[in-house]
């Protein structure tokens, strides 16, 4: 039997936790956690919608993950593996075993990794979408535009470019979030299909491979003049990740630059629109 003591404990926990939800509930979510040297993202729609963008180096997104539910269900909408690096694959392996998923999407591109053969057993038995650009996936009423790649399985030679890149789209909120995806890759993407589907300027450019210097492309920052720049790193990494110039050029193009090694983990809430 329950105290009466340990009763009121749990109750207080869940209203707690449970203000946090019911806070951000209806509005547009994105949080960038901070991982260290990775990538792990969760979007929440105004719908209530959840999507994750990629897991991180180790098992700290289940930790940010948990948060989202009152109790320890896990209910997952979407889930997008931009490429296999561990950097990106070990959170989602986590999350798979323990939570529900409606879809997967993912590209196949040949890689050997215990983390990513534990991913192809992990995603028997769920929907899997292996897009290519120009292909449109609804959460709800958000729309998620795949913009790279071109061509499913390539890229096997630089597993970077193989990242699945996707432009986040509603109403007249847009945000593009690219993997690590190279410049070599980048400039290759179709600006005509971006501008379809942008309206004026970018809400939120999510920089490519940390901020590196091989993944920084000028072009299409001034094409989509975003209005914030967010970097997911981990601090003092040995990659010496992000670079100088490639963050002075973002800000001298009017983009605010945030960093997960400097903020934590990173918070864009807009009011539903």
């Amino acid at each position: 039997m329950i105290s009466r003591g340990l009763m009121v404990v749990l109750v207080v926990f869940l209203l707690v936790k449970g203000f946090g939800l019911v806070r951000d509930h209806g509005k547009f979510l994105i949080k960038v956690f901070d991982v260290g040297q990775g990538d792990a993202i969760l979007i929440r729609t105004p719908q209530n919608q959840l999507v994750v963008i990629d897991g991180g180096p180790d098992y700290e997104v289940d930790r940010y993950m948990d948060k989202e539910f009152l109790l320890n269900g896990c209910k997952i909408d979407l889930i997008i593996l931009t490429h296999p690096h561990q950097d990106h694959v070990k959170g989602l392996n986590r999350l798979l075993n323990r939570c529900s998923v409606d879809v997967i999407i993912f590209n196949p591109v040949e890689y050997e990794s215990r983390e990513y053969a534990r991913w192809f057993e992990n995603v028997e038995g769920i929907k899997v979408i292996l897009a290519e650009a120009g292909d449109v996936v609804m959460v709800g009423r958000t729309r998620f535009v795949v913009v790279w790649p071109v061509e499913i399985g390539k890229d096997k030679d630089n597993i970077n470019n193989s990242s699945v890149s996707v432009l986040l789209d509603y109403g007249d909120f847009e945000g593009l979030f690219l993997g690590d995806l190279e410049k070599e890759a980048s400039v290759k993407i179709d600006l005509d299909l971006l501008a379809e589907y942008v309206d004026g300027r970018l809400e939120v450019y999510k920089v490519p491979h940390h901020g590196s210097k091989d993944s920084h492309n000028m072009n299409l920052i001034s094409f989509l003049k975003p209005k914030m720049c967010i970097v997911s790193v981990g601090e003092d990494n040995k990659f010496k990740h992000p670079d100088e110039q490639a963050l002075e050029d973002m800000e001298n193009f009017g983009c605010k630059v945030r960093r997960t090694d400097r903020e934590g983990t990173i918070e864009v809430l807009i009011n539903r629109r």
